[in-house]
């Protein structure tokens, strides 16, 4: 029987305008359900595994024009791991505009990996349309932060040297993103690739104890060291939420291709994800099916299943549902 879990406690409030290919075609998985004629949506959903993981998240997005969105989500998760909590909460917000032959998005992101690394992130994506076709280039800054950690340890440097460390330490890093994303949608069907890679800067600690200043700066091998309880949850993390959470992991590189299906009722999909973490170098792919169809006046409801194999735990399925209205 699984052990309890605490439901993490997240509320997060934003904006965002999502293009094409994304949030804001919500309204073109349902054929019975235009978004271009509503103002505002909403959604609400969420995500179950066979590992007693679950995730909650909602959504609230105003379009003042029919070029313009903005966008509000918050999320939590949370599940257990060899008896460590893993629980994240999320919030994004921001803003877009999507025209004829050209569109553009900004927004924010914030995340806490409870217990483990919080972070703040800002987005940038650029769209270009042509026909039915789209391509979509992808930028993205982060920091994040470390919870402080007792290192009880010895790290082998760079230079090939030894440095014993028996401190609390409270380190941070930064990273870069870069992607991008190419479509296309037809009458009935439709299909994307995607694909992002990200670049690390050094980890930055601060320790208690005197004469530690040689690692004051720590490349990624001297980091996962120092900190191996740390990036252990967080490969387990990307590993587990890969499929809907991944945003709120370190990866390395991840890769994306899907094709849908629209028939008179409902949207059908196919998605495959591939993802490789940062710290352990350990892969994840992602398969998921999902339908949209609609459900009582202006609203529609998604159902999705899915399993995602790893290299650092069994074979994962899940399910998930959401319900999006519009008003």
């Amino acid at each position: 029987m699984p052990a309890a879990r605490r439901l993490p406690v997240g509320i997060l409030v934003g904006t965002m305008v999502m293009l094409g290919c994304n949030e804001a075609k919500a309204g073109d998985d349902n054929p019975n359900v235009s978004a271009e004629t509503s103002k505002w949506s909403w959604s609400g959903g969420g995500q179950y595994d066979s590992q007693h993981s679950f995730g909650l998240d909602t959504s609230l997005s105003f379009s003042p024009t029919t070029m313009t969105n903005l966008f509000v989500a918050v999320s939590g998760s949370s599940s257990t791991d060899n008896d460590a909590d893993l629980s994240s909460n999320a919030a994004t917000v921001g803003f877009s505009r999507n025209g004829d032959t050209f569109g553009f998005s900004i927004g924010g992101h914030w995340f806490d990996n409870v217990d483990v690394v919080q972070g703040k992130e800002a987005t940038l994506s650029l769209m270009l349309r042509s026909g039915g076709w789209h391509v979509e280039a992808k930028g993205e800054y982060r920091k994040s932060e470390f919870d402080s950690f007792r290192a009880n340890t010895v790290v082998r440097r760079r230079d090939g040297t030894f440095v014993p460390i028996f401190s609390t330490a409270t380190c941070s890093l930064t990273n870069s993103g870069y992607g991008a994303v190419a479509g296309v949608d037809g009458e009935s069907w439709g299909a994307y690739v995607s694909g992002m890679q990200y670049r690390y800067g050094s980890h930055e600690c601060a320790f208690d104890s005197p004469g530690l200043n040689a690692l004051a700066s720590t490349n990624r091998l001297e980091f996962v060291q120092l900190a191996s309880t740390l990036t252990q949850r967080l490969s387990r993390m990307a590993a587990r939420y890969l499929s809907k959470y991944s945003e709120n992991s370190l990866l390395a590189a991840e890769l994306g291709a899907g094709v849908s299906y629209l028939s008179d009722t409902a949207r059908w999909r196919l998605a495959y994800q591939h993802g490789r973490d940062e710290f352990q170098g350990l892969t994840t792919e992602t398969y998921t099916v999902g339908v949209t169809r609609s459900v009582l006046k202006d609203s529609n409801i998604d159902l999705q299943l899915g399993a995602s194999k790893s290299e650092s735990i069994d074979t994962v399925a899940f399910a998930g549902i959401a319900f999006t209205t519009y008003f």
